[in-house]
């Protein structure tokens, strides 16, 4: 199996510290990159860092703060380890991977800068949108009364968002990008949200009203019972039928990361 090391820092942000277990969030990336032959290694240590952008503009936080703390190393060989950053917000997005394969970089250039190797940044509580205004994950994340939750769907989604951010460190490209090299892309329909690599988190689909099988909007909006298999289905506040991004890689995504990984491409590029 193909394996990278994680070192992983939990962000206190203007006196707010991450409110999540840390642990549990890691614990989902991990279990689905082991599916698709990707060990991610952590040894539980989890350090700190601050900042002072509340609402976690992405300028101050990324540009300005973390990566006078956060140090990623590329080894003499050519390898090195992944900083898996969470902190509780983030501005108009819930993740961010800066990586020399998908041109994620702050600047978009190709580069690590400010940092010097391949960070992972996910926004634990919520993304702070126009008007300084947030989207919480626990307004995104409700669980239909009716369902258990073994795993808190806030901890999936984070995890999720972290596996997700990860696989642009390998190399992966969102499913709906026309030049994508691997795979031909996808429209953003509901079905192909089960995928790992679709763009957004949650798929909105149809009101779940009275009459209306919670389980039958869940197939509407993921597809078959098959595809559904990697899915939580939740609702926010209003009654929508909402489903969390899938788990699910392409055979060749997969095969592509491990490639990453296993030839040192995440830390010195194609």
């Amino acid at each position: 199996m193909s394996s990278v090391e994680l070192r992983v820092w939990a962000v206190e942000q203007a006196g707010v510290g991450v409110a999540v277990d840390v642990a549990a969030v890691v614990g989902q990336a991990v279990r689905i990159w082991a599916t698709a032959g990707v060990e991610l290694r952590w040894d539980g240590r989890v350090r700190d860092a601050r900042v002072s952008s509340a609402k976690g503009d992405f300028k101050d936080v990324v540009l300005g703060e973390l990566a006078e703390q956060v140090n990623p190393e590329i080894t003499a060989n050519g390898f090195g380890w992944v900083d898996v950053v969470l902190l509780p917000r983030l501005w108009n997005r819930w993740g961010v991977a800066l990586s020399l394969l998908t041109g994620a970089s702050a600047g978009n250039d190709g580069s690590f800068a400010p940092f010097t190797g391949p960070v992972v940044l996910v926004a634990t509580e919520a993304s702070v949108g126009a008007g300084d205004r947030p989207e919480f994950r626990a307004d995104a994340c409700a669980p239909l009364p009716d369902r258990a939750y073994p795993t808190p769907p806030v901890v999936l989604g984070a995890g999720n968002d972290l596996a997700h951010e990860l696989g642009h460190v390998f190399g992966l490209w969102h499913t709906n990008v026309r030049n994508r090299h691997l795979a031909k892309p996808y429209t953003l329909q509901g079905k192909h949200v089960r995928l790992l690599m679709h763009e957004t988190l949650h798929t909105t689909g149809e009101k779940i009203t009275e009459g209306v099988d919670p389980k039958r909007s869940r197939g509407n909006v993921a597809g078959t019972s098959v595809e559904l298999d990697p899915l939580t289905l939740v609702t926010d506040h209003e009654g929508w039928c909402v489903v969390l991004r899938g788990e699910a890689l392409l055979p060749v995504e997969a095969d592509y990361a491990r490639k990453a990984v296993d030839e040192g491409l995440v830390w010195k590029g194609r």
